[in-house]
């Protein structure tokens, strides 16, 4: 008959052999990279207590390790402190659901995160308070505008619902819930199709040229500002060898 274990019996099992795990006085666990693995970007991880949670964190970082040394993922260019809201959010990173998001969601989470990063990505979830939030809000809303602001605040609430879901804090007890966030005022102004024509003209014969057409395109299609400020254009297609804006799908006519 196979023998049975509690997790509590972990010491009862074969001593483990885990890469780069190693056991300072006794009873904390660490996973410690080699020269070569540092400047990859890897850094010492604290495992905590000697035992099987522990050997779980090394191994995940082992993994982590593999995959980047074999290109199948990107070098982490910061670690964590496990438990932390960074070290959720990089779990959150390499999980289906994520890669599942549109690409365009995952570029507003990047967007929101870099704010959210330099003052909670070392920090224990179940640590941050209103008073923080508040703080951290309120001067993002004077440096980088409401708009912004509220970016960072939707992605910050939707990382703790992620940061719940792992267990590193209590479900439903977001303290930003408490925040107002300042709405964005809609945009009122329109253009006519005379002061178009003006701004077109002027900007070719301002020498301007590819600015005139993307006006031209911009107001004939019907795109947004959003769409087409930062259009790129494609190389010359074989069978049409002029240059081409990207495609894009059919779109409601936006004010200014």
């Amino acid at each position: 008959m196979l023998a049975t274990y509690l997790r509590s019996d972990w010491r009862a099992l074969a001593s483990i052999k885990l890469k780069h795990y190693v056991v300072r006085k006794g009873k904390h666990g660490y996973w410690l990279p080699t020269a070569k693995m540092r400047a990859m970007g890897f850094q010492i991880v604290s495992c905590g207590q000697d035992g099987p949670d522990a050997w779980a964190i090394a191994r995940e970082w082992e993994e982590r390790y593999q995959r980047a040394r074999k290109g199948l993922e990107k070098a982490p260019a910061r670690v964590y402190p496990t438990g932390s809201v960074g070290d959720g959010f990089e779990r959150f990173r390499r999980s289906n659901e994520w890669k599942s998001k549109p690409p365009r969601t995952r570029e507003d989470w990047d967007r929101g995160w870099k704010y959210i990063d330099p003052v909670f990505g070392d920090v224990d979830p179940k640590t941050v308070t209103f008073e923080m939030l508040d703080r951290w809000y309120g001067r993002l809303k004077t440096t980088k505008g409401d708009g912004e602001a509220g970016r960072a605040l939707k992605i910050w609430r939707a990382l703790y619902n992620v940061l719940a879901g792992m267990k590193l804090c209590t479900p439903e007890a977001d303290p930003s819930q408490i925040i107002r966030k300042t709405g964005v005022p809609g945009r009122t102004e329109t253009w006519q199709e005379g002061e178009v024509v003006r701004l077109v003209k002027a900007a070719w014969r301002a020498g301007y040229r590819g600015l005139a057409c993307v006006i031209a395109v911009a107001w004939d299609t019907a795109l947004p500002r959003s769409t087409s400020a930062p259009l790129p254009p494609r190389r010359p297609s074989p069978a049409a060898p002029t240059w081409r804006l990207p495609a894009t799908g059919p779109r409601r006519a936006n004010p200014r």
